[in-house]
């Protein structure tokens, strides 16, 4: 009996019978069967390798021979198992600086109904770790398991798509102050950073941090925002939040009468009058200390101590 070979769910296809001692010409003849006896759950003879045993002879001539049939020795008929193909889906992650995936589904393609068979297993990668729609996905140790897994084969690496959205960052413009001196503010008092992932820093974003809001050009007491923007990255999505600039009142006064003369207070005898001076808007007693040499006059505005800016 000749070898013989068919794919697990597949007819089988067993070698031709031939007989040595037949007188040539005659009309004599014999079928092969496979000698299966192991069924999967699907009823299908499982992938392996079988005997061929050849049982009655028939044609015209056959009734002049014996046959008591024949099995071969060794077993030459293969029952191939049945390539099918394994998918996966993959989970869609939030940028965290690795490659890292999940698999969230695994499928086969091509199994033959009624059997018991699944995808398993296997670690999944992407391509890269940034930020994007529709990256690659691969997965790798894949494998089939089941009462009847032995009858396949399958792909054990496999790729899909998912997202690896961005991270969300926010930028906080720091709050700025001053006294008022007559210029105008420019600038900002810098940010804070809240959301890199994994020890990154400001290093990592592009563009060029720049500042905007009512707060530039801004001369007078008053309030006025100070709006973060310039900042560019494809693995975070930047949020700003606006900081805040106050423009404080000087602090400096009018006289509240006229001076005929300003007295030198450490020599002239008549330093007592100073001392009976008042200042417009000062607290308390408004009594000047004609020996304190920190009082100075800019103009016609007194000013107090550490305030003569």
């Amino acid at each position: 009996i000749a070898s013989g070979s068919s794919t697990y769910g597949s007819a089988l296809n067993p070698g031709a019978v031939t007989f040595d001692n037949a007188v040539s010409g005659d009309d004599v003849s014999s079928t092969a069967g496979v000698d299966t006896s192991t069924l999967s759950t699907s009823g299908n003879p499982v992938a392996g390798t079988y005997t061929q045993t050849a049982g009655a002879i028939s044609g015209d001539d056959a009734g002049n021979y014996t046959f008591a049939g024949f099995t071969t020795a060794t077993e030459n008929y293969t029952i191939n198992p049945l390539a099918i193909t394994g998918n996966i889906t993959a989970g869609n992650e939030t940028y965290n600086t690795t490659t890292a995936a999940t698999i969230t589904g695994r499928s086969l393609t091509g199994a033959i109904d009624g059997d018991l068979v699944s995808y398993t297993g296997g670690t999944a990668v992407f391509d890269n770790p940034n930020a994007a729609t529709g990256k690659t996905v691969t997965a790798t140790g894949l494998s089939l398991t089941g009462a009847d897994a032995g009858n396949y084969t399958v792909n054990t690496t496999a790729t899909t798509t998912a997202t690896i959205a961005p991270a969300a960052l926010t930028v906080t413009a720091n709050d700025d102050s001053k006294t008022y001196n007559g210029l105008a503010y420019s600038g900002g008092n810098g940010v804070t950073y809240s959301g890199f992932v994994d020890g990154q820093t400001e290093s990592v974003l592009g563009g060029t941090l720049a500042y905007g809001g009512t707060s530039q050009g801004a001369v007078n007491v008053g309030s006025y925002t100070i709006i973060p923007s310039g900042l560019t990255s494809g693995n975070y999505t930047i949020n700003y939040i606006d900081g805040t600039l106050s423009i404080a009142a000087r602090h400096s006064f009018q006289p509240a009468l006229y001076m005929y003369r300003l007295l030198d207070t450490e020599n002239n005898e008549d330093a007592n009058l100073l001392n009976n001076m008042t200042l417009a808007g000062l607290s308390g007693d408004g009594l000047f200390n004609p020996h304190d040499r920190h009082w100075t006059i800019e103009g016609n505005i007194f000013c107090l101590p550490g305030q003569e800016d």
